[in-house]
């Protein structure tokens, strides 16, 4: 059994004494060992373990410092439970949820299934470093699933009582709220009922780590005529498509222009890329590597595109897609949003080729090297196509913006 820092056994103390409790804590923070320590603390019982695959995999199943054998122990993750039919007949008596944010939905056919489980067990903790994604009904939504009886109130209940909304009428008459800004005069009693359900940390609070900065890295020459084209969508594209002639609506141009800010387009429904001209983009990186990587003995790359991954292949240099082998490599390319449960502190350089708007991918992403054990200083470098939707997308980002805020803000821009 390891020994815990001091926020990590003030934590332990707060789920041993609440029964439904959260720990946000910032990644790297320690949130798993504080759970497997106060769950050693509890009397023999049926336990469940939830979380993303990977997580599972790397983190959890793995896990040798605590002696669970008193407990029968079952691990599930969250993709399992929405396929399950029989989920929602199971009891446990002590529940934990890893990046219990994967609850924050409304009306997910995982959150409503863990509203049922969660009714009957003795304890339920949910761990997460990025609770919030949009605003506070992402907090709400936790809360209510997993059964924590102060905001068991209806979602119309809580948006109207702490929320400026504006109701909105959808397909076939349905209602629904936009959410605009907290209430002034009710906002603090909303922090107040969130702080009594969880412990917030922040790793720089807790743990002394080395300096780390985001390295903006423009590139120009992706504004191509084709770019252009695709972002206003409002034409045929014969010439691209195959011979097909056809027009987008907007959000779909969005999905477009941002494959070609990073130099292709698909085509057709199987994914199939068509390279738009010289990839300045692309030229940009293998210039940036010559000279860092004399500097640096490893560095990840992250993209979002598969057809990023297939063009990163090319590049001449030892390169992985598995974390296993990146001790033997120079180069770890990770998708985007597969960032969960890895501890890569060994490497302190991160370069984000491609990317979507999500906050919460980006923070997972940037957590697996600025976490304990890192000793050196950390380099976050951001590709962005200049005058083109990358640069909406990483404001998205960087200014924390929900989803809806970015496709408001590109669709502003068209």
């Amino acid at each position: 059994m390891i020994k815990l820092f001091e926020h990590q056994e003030k934590g332990k103390q707060l789920l041993l004494e609440n029964n439904r409790f959260c720990l946000f804590f910032e990644v790297g923070a320690g949130k798993t060992y504080t759970a497997l320590s106060a769950l050693c603390e509890l009397p023999p019982g049926r336990v469940l373990i939830v979380a993303p695959k990977k997580v599972l995999q790397n983190v959890w199943i793995p896990e040798n410092h605590y002696d669970l054998s008193k407990h029968e122990v079952t691990y599930i993750n969250y993709e399992k439970v929405a396929r399950d039919p029989n989920f929602t007949k199971q009891r446990y008596d002590y529940i934990i949820l890893d990046e219990v944010h994967r609850l924050k939905g409304k009306t997910t056919k995982t959150s409503r299934k863990f509203k049922v489980v969660t009714a009957y067990a003795k304890y339920v903790w949910g761990l997460t470093g990025t609770p919030q994604a949009n605003n506070y009904a992402d907090v709400y939504n936790i809360y209510k699933h997993m059964n924590i009886l102060e905001f068991n109130m209806s979602y119309d209940e809580f948006v109207q009582k702490y929320y400026y909304i504006k109701q909105m009428i959808g397909n076939y008459g349905y209602a629904f709220y936009i959410l605009l800004n907290p209430k002034k005069e009710s906002l603090g009693e909303l922090m107040e009922r969130i702080g009594e359900h969880c412990m917030v940390k922040k790793l720089k609070d807790c743990i002394d780590l080395p300096e780390k900065r985001i390295e903006t890295y423009y590139v120009d020459g992706m504004n191509t005529k084709d770019y252009r084209r695709l972002k206003h969508g409002v034409f045929s594209f014969p010439d691209l498509f195959n011979g097909e002639e056809r027009t987008m609506i907007p959000l779909e141009s969005i999905n477009k222009a941002h494959q070609a800010a990073n130099g292709f387009v698909y085509v057709d429904s199987n994914r199939t890329a068509k390279q738009l001209g010289e990839n300045f983009k692309f030229l940009e990186l293998k210039s940036y590597l010559e000279d860092m990587l004399e500097e640096t003995e490893r560095v990840i790359i992250v993209y979002y595109f598969q057809y990023d991954l297939e063009l990163l292949k090319t590049l001449e240099y030892a390169w992985t897609t598995d974390p296993k082998e990146f001790p033997y490599a120079q180069i770890l390319f990770m998708q985007y949003n597969q960032g969960e449960g890895l501890n890569l502190q060994y490497c302190n350089h991160m370069i984000f080729y491609s990317y979507d708007y999500s906050f919460l991918s980006f923070e997972q992403m940037c957590g697996r090297i600025y976490r304990p054990g890192q000793k050196n200083t950390v380099i976050y470098t951001i590709f962005i196509a200049k005058n083109t939707i990358e640069e909406t997308i990483w404001k998205a980002i960087s200014e924390k913006k929900s989803r809806d805020e970015y496709l408001k803000e590109a669709l502003r821009d068209e």
